[in-house]
């Protein structure tokens, strides 16, 4: 039904936010030596990604299947994470489909803004 729907992408956003604080954690350290802390801390996209892939990896809800990493954008000190995962579809008796991806997206900044 419909309340089991939200239940289950309010258990994705979860997922997602988790995602994005521990991409947020991706400092991009060469920046730092190269030119300076500045106003903010910039992150390291591909050191985003990889930390947003380990905690979306270790998703162990029995809520939701199949659970991706579908996106993680990195601008300045902000990442954008968006997660999908398949949940039972509360209309298969009419859709036909028993399962339906839903999506999550969250953003975090890095922890240290100066």
């Amino acid at each position: 039904d419909a309340s089991s729907l939200f239940m289950r992408h309010t258990a994705l956003v979860m997922v997602a936010d988790t995602a994005a604080v521990a991409a947020a954690n991706a400092i991009d350290v060469d920046a730092i030596y190269s030119g300076g802390v500045g106003t903010t801390m910039k992150l390291d996209a591909a050191l985003a990604a990889s930390l947003a892939e380990q905690s979306v990896s270790g998703v162990d809800d029995p809520r939701l299947r199949d659970v991706h990493l579908d996106s993680v954008s990195v601008d300045a000190d902000v990442v954008t994470v968006v997660v999908s995962a398949a949940v039972p579809n509360p209309l298969a008796a009419i859709a036909g489909s028993r399962t339906v991806r839903i999506r999550a997206a969250a953003h975090a900044s890095t922890p240290t803004r100066f």
